[in-house]
């Protein structure tokens, strides 16, 4: 809404005028100024949050309600927006969802206690990393918090998601190396120092990117000798970690995030639902990037929903936690084999014991999402169906444990017997005393179950004993008045009043006190009511104090049982994930890789699972062997003839394969990989200046620099973006370094035909292709992957297919027959490091001469006649034909060899 010049007063303005401020004025202000600029301050007035001046201005936009006034500061109008209180985590996390942070200002005290203005002061900053609003957060995102330090060559980053408490450190290399970490931990809000990585190239292209939310902190933030009291806080005897030790540089971006969640999420208690911090090292994992993942469709890029990609498919998760848990099972594949074969048990138990696993994924649907719970115990906004839910999900657990002894606990940190117990205990406890109501809250009544407290009850029985009492009074005061419609009654502001008729005023005994005069009626007061009054207050006081001491009780032991019931909450989650992979194995006919020694691939019967989910019977499987001397499968073939979808299923196997689930092949034996690379799809990055090809050569040149002959790259149609021989040139020479320089296991889909020879060429090289059939000018897709080269991509006829006009398509194969025949013999070109050819072209002179030879027509033709199809008299026709030189895209009747 626009912005009058009445309400454009700003807090700079009020500020520097120096104007004489009202006391609740000040307090504002005091609380604003000591907030991060742009931070809105939610300042709590009765039943409602008010916001003033610029963030007025800014709520009432974002929310789109009610700009109005407050007023006059100074000669200032003061523009004021407000929420009210009840309804708050909604509008407030709909702020931070437009990257606003907000910074909530409660009342402190109590009124009645209050000596002037009641104190205020924030008890939270609500951000993009920190809802307000646990219940309505997205249950399956990660909310994670970074920073970062780097010297040399060398970074250190850190990550907290407080809603989970999930907290660790991670060393990285150089620069890139930090970008890519940061791109898989995908964090919502990175803390940095001005002018902090400004060395990085695309650094905050990166964090924009992403939308992540930069707040910038004092460099003395990330300085050890200014955060130690706060890493304290989140790392208990952090001074006495070996790990640490080992690793000083960590403190630096440890000590960001200490004092950032300690300032933001002020808990009297601790932290006790942030986990354990810990160092994770790269030893033991596959790498493997976000584009990677999001190119091979395994996580959904961006625009895509979460059901299009392969985590979409694969989650059949009965809890939050085993969604959160199988995202980040993909994210960090392992490169251990003692690891995978270890999941790959728990994977086999369950999926060999269907009657188990349906079991144990029906009762895994009653844990909930205990890290979130205790996220908002340790917030101190836990309410009693949040702790019924902890303690219903705890004992839910436990009993899945017991009943599930012989599990294969390699990937399990179970709990102790003495844990067990404590867990256990609490859980009874918390089922036995908590409320079930929706209401059951201090305030309602019913927090807490009768026979818990002999003095809650007496308290209860007393409150409960009050209707009767001023029911019997009631009865009596009108006995002795004369006056039948005489009522007794209650509200908040008068409290126990006798209201008659006006008409009946004169009628009442000198000992009923007139109280208030209404329009129709008079209310009176006796002593009896007085003190009645004072009881039933008193006792109302009494029992909601005695039962937020017996809640709080509880809430604390869940914060001291938080270590144990973290431990059982991760169990679950993994317990829940692996189920998921079971469940799919089941019931889509994934089979058990077999894990290699050595390097390669074999698979037998494969298939993409979302293509084959939405062809059904028609998807076509696949067989694949590389590995034993053949490093490099070269894939030719049509348009829409399959390649990319082997492509991407090869690499889906390795995933898998790599996480410990079953994969999608009837049979399937592989290799364990260091990284998986991929070159997927065509992109441009206009915002920084590059082009598709651009983009596509900066990722092709990471993949050389980091590829290993432990590495798998799968590489579809690298070269296209630019002039034909500039890309054959470019995919030629990367086709000769993977397979003579690195020795990986590569997947290289192109249209470029000329590139058949330099495999065929080479030891280690393979050509694929996907099965096709013509038949009188008609093109068949057989959709199979077989041995062998394709004679020509059918260009022609996938654009015939997707409707181009009958005359583009004939004047299409006019120039492509006249540039085939242009095209000169590959054995010209030179081998890696020779010199060029006496009077040959100069490199890069655009020369046809320059370029491989693509097969002839004839050639064509023949590679494309499925002899088994044809008919005597068929054959005998293609032979008088090829006779008389007439071939197919022969626009001037030329025979092959003129």
């Amino acid at each position: 809404m626009p912005r009058t010049q009445e309400t454009a007063t700003t807090t700079r303005m009020v500020l520097d005028s120096g104007c004489r401020l009202t006391p609740m004025m000040r307090q504002y202000l005091s609380i604003k100024r000591g907030q991060e600029e742009g931070t809105v301050v939610l300042f709590r007035m009765g039943d409602f949050y008010e916001c003033f001046f610029e963030d007025a201005a800014d709520v009432a936009r974002i929310l789109g309600i009610a700009l109005t006034r407050r007023g006059k500061v100074g000669g200032f109008p003061v523009p004021m927006a407000g929420i009210p209180h009840h309804a708050a985590g909604g509008y407030i996390d709909r702020l931070t969802a437009e990257g606003r942070k907000v910074a909530i200002a409660e009342q402190v005290e109590d009124p009645r206690d209050a000596v002037g203005i009641v104190r205020r002061a924030v008890v939270q900053v609500a951000s993009p990393a920190i809802p307000y609003d646990l219940d309505k957060a997205d249950p399956l995102g990660r909310r994670f918090i970074a920073s970062a330090w780097g010297r040399g060559g060398r970074h250190v980053l850190v990550a907290i998601d407080f809603t989970t408490g999930e907290f660790f450190g991670m060393a990285a290399g150089d620069g890139e190396d930090l970008m890519e970490r940061i791109r898989l931990l995908s964090p919502r809000e990175m803390l940095l120092h001005m002018g902090q990585f400004e060395g990085i190239p695309g650094f905050r292209a990166l964090l924009k990117a992403y939308d992540v939310l930069p707040t910038y902190l004092s460099q003395e933030y990330f300085d050890p000798l200014f955060t130690a009291g706060h890493v304290e806080r989140l790392v208990p005897g952090h001074g006495r970690d070996e790990a640490l030790a080992l690793d000083p540089d960590v403190l630096r971006p440890l000590g960001a995030v200490a004092y950032y969640v300690c300032s933001t999420q002020p808990q009297e208690g601790g932290y006790a639902h942030v986990r354990p911090f810990r160092m994770v090292g790269d030893d033991g994992k596959m790498r493997i990037s976000l584009p990677t993942l999001t190119g091979l469709g395994v996580l959904p890029g961006p625009g895509e929903a979460r059901a299009e990609s392969l985590l979409g498919f694969l989650d059949r998760a009965r809890t939050p936690l085993g969604s959160r848990r199988l995202h980040a099972l993909l994210l960090s594949p392992l490169d251990d084999r003692e690891g995978i074969l270890a999941r790959q048990e728990l994977t086999a138990f369950l999926a060999g014991r269907p009657g188990l696993l349906e079991d144990v994924r029906g009762r895994l649907g009653a844990v909930g999402d205990p890290e979130r719970i205790l996220a908002k115990v340790g917030k101190g906004r836990a309410t009693a169906a949040d702790l019924r839910r902890l303690a219903a999900g705890a004992e839910a657990a436990l009993g899945i444990w017991r009943d599930v002894a012989d599990l294969p606990g390699g990937v399990f940190e179970r709990l102790s017997a003495e844990e067990a117990r404590a867990v256990g205990g609490f859980a009874a406890e918390v089922l036995a005393q908590v409320g079930e109501g929706p209401d059951a809250t201090a305030e309602k009544g019913g927090l807490i179950k009768e026979g818990v407290s002999p003095k809650r009850d007496r308290l209860a029985g007393l409150l409960k004993g009050a209707s009767g009492e001023v029911a019997r009074l009631e009865g009596r005061y009108r006995k002795e008045t004369g006056v039948a419609r005489l009522k007794v009654g209650s509200n908040n502001v008068a409290g126990f009043f006798v209201e008659v008729g006006r008409g009946h005023a004169a009628e009442m005994p000198e000992r009923f006190r007139q109280r208030h005069t209404l329009v129709n009626a008079v209310r009176y007061v006796t002593d009896e009511l007085l003190a009645l009054e004072h009881d039933v207050l008193t006792a109302r006081g009494d029992l909601e104090r005695t039962e937020r001491e017996l809640f709080g009780r509880l809430v604390a032991k869940a914060s001291r049982l938080a270590g144990p019931l973290g431990k059982t909450a991760s169990n679950v989650a993994l317990l829940d994930a692996f189920a998921s992979l079971a469940w799919t194995a089941l019931d889509e006919g994934f089979a058990r890789p077999v894990l290699l020694e050595g390097s390669g691939m074999r698979l037998r019967g494969a298939w993409h699972p979302l293509v084959k989910a939405s062809l059904q019977d028609a998807f076509v499987p696949h067989d694949l062997a590389l590995g034993e001397g053949r490093s490099l499968g070269l894939i030719t073939g049509p348009n829409m003839a399959g390649k990319t979808t082997v492509m991407r299923e090869a690499a889906i196997v390795q995933v898998l394969a790599q996480v410990g689930s079953f994969v999608p092949a009837a049979e399937a034996r592989v290799g364990l990989c260091d990284r998986v690379f991929s070159r997927l799809g065509a992109g441009d990055d206009i915002l920084k200046g590059r082009s598709t090809f651009m983009v596509e050569m900066g990722e092709v040149a990471g993949i050389v620099r980091h590829a290993t002959a432990r590495s798998l790259v799968v590489l579809d149609e690298v070269g296209r973006g630019t002039s034909t021989y500039d890309g054959l040139g470019i995919a030629w020479a990367l086709v000769e370094h993977l397979m003579d320089e690195v020795g990986a296991l590569v997947l290289f889909a192109t249209h470029y035909h000329e590139l058949v020879d330099v495999v065929a060429a080479r030891e280690g090289g393979v050509n694929l292709t996907m099965e096709t059939r013509s038949r009188k000018g008609e093109v068949r897709f057989l959709y199979r992957l077989v041995e062998g080269a394709a004679g020509q991509s059918f260009g022609i006829h996938v654009a015939r297919m997707a409707g181009l006009p009958p005359s583009i398509l004939a004047r299409a194969g006019e120039v492509l027959g006249a540039l085939e025949r242009r095209v000169v013999d590959p054995g010209r070109v030179p081998a890696p490091g020779a010199a060029p050819a006496a009077g040959g072209p100069a490199a890069g002179s655009g020369s046809a001469a320059a370029g491989p030879a693509a097969p002839s027509p004839l050639e064509r033709e023949l590679a494309g006649l499925d002899p088994e199809s044809l008919t005597p008299l068929e054959a005998l026709q293609k032979l008088y034909e090829f006779k008389k030189g007439v071939l197919p895209g022969d626009a001037d009747g030329a025979g092959p060899g003129q």
